[in-house]
């Protein structure tokens, strides 16, 4: 029993080590978003509390960028060919990649990245 639980504690720090430096990595790639943020339609997602788009220069909303782009794990062609078919005239994909950024993206990544802070919080102690 002693061998199984010192196993699948070795699987959980390996783990966390190799989220968490996908995590560090999501923040140096961030620091060279293209200034025209991919033309993803940023401004069409709204901070209803700041009164503020994604598409804004605040903390919040870089936060919910960074998070966007790690989980779709990205290179930067494939970025700006995603903005251009999500900016496209056809209403129910921007319904649609509103969707996707506010739900699946951004709110999956801001809780994996807290799960992984509170294994590594555990961790140190």
């Amino acid at each position: 029993m002693r061998r199984k639980r010192d196993k699948l504690l070795s699987w959980i720090n390996n783990f966390v080590e190799v989220n968490n430096k996908a995590i560090d990595n999501s923040f140096e790639k961030f620091k060279s978003e293209a200034s025209n943020q991919y033309n993803l339609p940023f401004k069409n997602v709204s901070w209803y509390t700041l009164k503020k788009t994604l598409a804004d220069d605040v903390e919040e909303s870089k936060k919910a960028r960074r998070c966007l782009y790690a989980v779709l794990d990205y290179n930067k062609s494939e970025l700006k060919e995603l903005g251009l078919i999500l900016n496209s005239d056809v209403h129910s994909i921007k319904k649609i990649a509103n969707k996707i950024m506010q739900n699946v993206g951004i709110e999956f990544q801001f809780r994996f990245e807290a799960v992984i802070k509170l294994l590594l919080d555990k961790k140190a102690i």
